[in-house]
């Protein structure tokens, strides 16, 4: 089977643009690419610079191409941002699990928790802290949980409050279904995944706070001073 870094030197010697995919703060940045250099173990590449910024953050990227089959996952090495570049390695082909969660998920900026109600299940409640969220569902996380108060499938609802443009404190009601639920001892955690279907005013009030939080990572974007940064 070939491996990703033949791939890789394929795509190179034959001039192939390709595509590069991150997400940052929930937000996915994809911009198209090329190979500069021939590649031994190293390629390097020229692409946005935006790309960039999310690369170093980040430590890495994901390769696409319409000729792959499946995309591939490389580390930054090093970065040029002066001269859009990056030096890439250590290649490896994704997992299948690779662009189940590319949709734009918010991050929020402050730490935001919520009340979770079980209304399959007597009325349960717990808090939670909103990893990221999205017009779809939210992502949240639990420093302790009860095993018999939720479960995959059971139906739930969220109450938290979200800052508006204007910084100012706007309330949400969410009803949605668990599809995911996990815990993780050693980290000392438990995930939970919520989907949702949000309507009317609560659907774009959403919408408008996933583009406030998107258009103020762009903005830190532009900010992005790399003689400081990058020492």
């Amino acid at each position: 089977m070939e491996t990703a870094l033949e791939t890789i030197r394929q795509l190179a010697e034959s001039k192939t643009e390709v595509t590069l995919l991150n997400t940052y703060k929930g937000i996915p940045f994809s911009h198209p690419a090329q190979f500069v250099e021939k590649v031994s173990k190293i390629a390097t590449l020229v692409t946005h610079p935006h790309q960039l910024i999310c690369i170093h953050y980040l430590r890495n990227v994901f390769i696409m191409a319409d000729s792959l089959p499946q995309p591939i996952l490389a580390h930054a090495l090093d970065l040029q941002i002066a001269r859009r570049r990056v030096l890439l390695h250590d290649f490896e082909f994704a997992s299948p699990n690779f662009g189940k969660r590319a949709s734009v998920r918010a991050v929020p900026r402050d730490r935001t928790f919520t009340q979770v109600l079980n209304l399959s299940r007597e009325g349960k409640e717990w808090r939670g802290e909103i990893q990221d969220i999205s017009i779809g569902g939210a992502g949240l996380k639990f420093p302790t949980l009860d095993p018999e108060a939720f479960a995959e499938g059971d139906c739930v609802q969220m109450d938290f409050s979200l800052p508006d443009m204007q910084a100012t404190p706007q309330e949400y009601h969410l009803i949605g279904q668990i599809r995911y639920l996990a815990d993780f001892p050693m980290q000392g955690f438990w995930r939970m995944g919520i989907q949702t279907a949000p309507e009317g005013e609560m659907l774009q009030k959403l919408e408008q706070y996933v583009e406030h939080r998107r258009a103020e990572v762009l903005a830190e974007f532009d900010a992005f001073e790399p003689e400081k940064k990058l020492q």
